[in-house]
């Protein structure tokens, strides 16, 4: 993983000490990597080095009772000085064409925006579900049914983890699909490794379009078993499960998706 997103999930999860104790699925192996000696300089390269140096800088660096002033270090090498106003204002000026020409930032990129993942365990299914924030839905309901009919208890329901992108608030980088395909798919292999599930349940368009193919549409996969490619697991893509109880027409295909899904 990229160290800079590793140090952003720690810090949110207000993890000061990190050893990793897991590697990955298809994580490449660590490189120690050797810093090369200091080289130690003795004075005799010092002298040496200063002796092939033309007398007027070593005059104008190195006096051996008296400093003097910039602007007479600055005349010996030939270099003209500027009053203190003027170089403020060649500053102030040059600042403000760097920022005229600053080139715009690049349209073409699809950006995302913030979004929340719910993660539920039901047994050995794991249910991923897009949240809607906006939509208040009694989806607790819902989700019992989808239990039940998978043949599993109640009591077999964990309570929900929620995954909220970005990870730290107020994040500030420019964050493409690409990256955070990469960061949920590392997030979602750390929780197979912990605890091994037989099914995936991606429920709602955020919740799949990470994990499904790259060039896979969500739209083509919806009611369908998908393979996971690096996880050697199946999932079913269905829509969320606020969208399932705004649109009643819904719920037919989505268990018709299901039936044959029984817990064994």
């Amino acid at each position: 993983m990229n160290e800079i997103q590793r140090m952003q999930y720690l810090s949110a999860l207000d993890i000061e000490c990190y050893m990793p104790s897991l590697v990955l699925a298809n994580a490449p192996e660590a490189e120690l990597c050797r810093l090369p000696d200091a080289a130690v300089i003795s004075p005799a390269h010092i002298k040496a080095g200063l002796a092939q140096t033309s007398p007027a800088v070593v005059n104008a660096h190195i006096s051996a009772d008296v400093l003097n002033p910039v602007s007479d270090v600055l005349a010996s090498l030939g270099v003209a000085s500027l009053p203190p106003e003027k170089i403020v204002k060649q500053k102030i000026t040059e600042a403000a064409v760097a920022e005229v020409e600053e080139p715009d930032q690049d349209t073409s990129i699809d950006l995302v925006q913030p979004f929340s993942l719910s993660l539920q365990r039901i047994g050995s299914l794991l249910l991923v579900d897009s949240r809607s924030v906006d939509i208040a839905l009694p989806t607790d309901r819902l989700l019992h049914s989808i239990a039940f009919a998978l043949g599993y208890e109640r009591s077999q329901i964990a309570a929900a983890e929620i995954f909220s992108w970005p990870v730290t608030a107020g994040e500030t980088s420019v964050q493409t699909i690409d990256c955070v395909r990469l960061d949920l798919q590392a997030f979602l292999d750390g929780k197979l490794l912990t605890n091994s599930v037989e099914q995936l349940l991606l429920m709602g368009e955020n919740a799949a379009k990470y994990f499904i193919d790259k060039d896979a549409l969500y739209t083509d996969c919806l009611y369908k078993k998908v393979e996971l490619t690096g996880f050697s697991i199946t999932a079913i893509v269905a829509p969320s499960l606020s969208h399932i109880l705004a649109e009643a027409e819904l719920k037919r295909k989505f268990w018709l998706a299901i039936r044959d899904s029984k817990k064994l």
